[in-house]
């Protein structure tokens, strides 16, 4: 695209003034092509941003927190610091899908969702690429100050679950079979189940992969009767949606950008458009190409809103949030026990299988790094072995970590003492794509158990 073209449609009767109201309390950032602007910045005038479009300036990203003053920050400021000047935050879901119709139905069904919890406040807008960001003012769940980003994570961590089975059978419905929805996602056929077969319990146990994805475990009963056909085995399985697509909870953190209202994603060269809720079913590519977006019709996220209209969502989430602690501090006590310390390092052969796959990823590559930098850690690799190995596991993704960021997680992770296991089997592992169980699998919580399991057989199949 020509720069021509990005100072006329920055130029454009509203689109600058609306970017600037919607930044007022938040950090921004400018992008120009490739180059990041500096950090933090602010915007006051609508002619700062022309002016920045004239100078190779490309698009806008605000933080979804408000600051009582946000040039105050740094890249040195701590938790303390950031809570002290931070004046609130928008609750904002980042609903993330290569396929555009997929993220309207998620859109969609969450517009429903919150509508049901009786929010009405909600803004909706177009990321420029494929997916959708959804919000709501924080001042509409409650006027006190909230925690963050533990109280936006909660409420995107309940809202998932809440429309996880509706919206498995809408994509399921819209796309007719699960095999036009493992063609077009381009997923491993087991990313796309939560679920396994199941037989009478007098059956003797084996483990097969039918060629439709993951290995099922299934009674020895007749294969007529068990695999009749594959629409009963795709029926008895739960289809996992999030494997297609996701609302990133690893997103809602300090200083994270989203790109603002009307900004330009140069990725696409298509606008982040604000819409009516009305507008959704029937939204197209089309609306948002620069030339069809003439001026800024609609706000995203207006504060004249009724303080605690969403306060039973609050509720609801904050309830789920403490019965999954509950849940996950009585699964710990029962990982903690089948996690062994190593008395010297575990050899790549004895990994298990979605650490063998980890290599390659295009998405999820954030939560893969937590996850294999932990289970290196607890398999007794000294650092300098987890930082080549991260470095190359990194060089060998479908578009790399940023250097910064790895080598901010790596000096981070290297000054922490206590080894933490890597996260528990298998939601964890579904997202990424990376969960592929083998038989050793069902009798393991957590990935670094596997190796014992694994030693284990080696040994029984030993010859005396």
């Amino acid at each position: 695209m020509r720069l021509s073209e990005l100072i006329a449609y920055y130029s454009k009767p509203g689109i600058a003034s609306e970017i600037v109201r919607y930044s007022e309390g938040r950090e921004v950032a400018l992008q120009f092509d490739e180059i990041h602007g500096k950090r933090p910045d602010t915007l006051q005038f609508p002619k700062e941003i022309t002016d920045a479009a004239r100078r190779g300036m490309t698009s806008i990203h605000c933080s979804q927190e408000l600051w009582r003053d946000p040039l105050l920050l740094s890249s040195e400021s701590t938790k303390k610091d950031m809570d002290e000047l931070r004046a609130g935050w928008d609750f904002i879901i980042d609903i993330d899908c290569k396929l555009l119709e997929w993220s309207k139905i998620c859109a969609q069904l969450l517009v429903e969702s919150l509508k049901y919890h009786d929010v009405n406040c909600i803004s909706l807008k177009f990321s420029g690429g494929t997916g959708w960001h959804l919000g709501i003012p924080s001042i509409a769940l409650s006027d006190e100050k909230l925690a963050f980003p533990e109280t936006p994570q909660a409420i995107v961590g309940y809202l998932k679950e809440f429309i996880r089975p509706h919206l498995a059978d809408r994509i399921l419905k819209f796309e007719g079979d699960i095999k036009t929805i493992i063609e077009k996602s381009k997923k491993t056929k087991e990313a796309l189940f939560a679920g396994k077969q199941s037989a009478p319990d007098s059956a003797p146990v084996v483990y097969e992969d039918k060629g439709f994805g993951a290995f099922v475990q299934r009674k020895d009963i007749s294969e007529s009767k068990f695999y009749e056909k594959k629409e009963e085995f795709f029926r008895n399985f739960k289809f996992d949606p999030f494997s297609v697509l996701g609302l990133d909870i690893i997103a809602i953190a300090p200083r994270h950008l989203i790109r603002a209202p009307y900004s330009v994603n140069e990725k696409r060269w298509r606008v982040s458009l604000p819409i009516t809720l009305d507008e959704l079913p029937e939204f197209t590519i089309e609306k948002a190409e620069l030339k069809n977006v003439t001026e800024a019709k609609v706000q995203f996220l207006s504060h004249d809103v009724t303080p605690g209209e969403a306060s039973q969502l609050l509720v609801q989430a904050m309830d789920w949030q403490a019965r999954q602690t509950l849940l996950a501090d009585k699964q710990k006590t029962k990982t903690d026990r089948l996690i062994l310390e190593f008395s010297e390092k575990v050899p790549k052969e004895q990994f298990p299988p979605c650490m063998k796959c980890i290599y390659g990823l295009a998405d999820g590559r954030k939560r893969a790094l937590f996850a294999y930098m932990n289970f290196l850690k607890s398999a007794k690799w000294d650092w300098q072995e987890i930082e080549a190995e991260l470095r190359e596991w990194n060089s060998k993704n479908s578009g790399p970590l940023k250097e910064g960021y790895l080598r901010a997680q790596l000096n981070w992770h290297k000054k922490q003492a206590e080894k933490i296991p890597p996260p528990n089997c298998r939601d964890y592992y579904k997202d990424i794509g990376i969960c592929k169980p083998d038989h050793i699998c069902e009798k393991i919580k957590n990935p670094i158990s596997y190796p014992r399991f694994s030693v284990r057989k080696n040994q029984e199949a030993e010859p005396e």
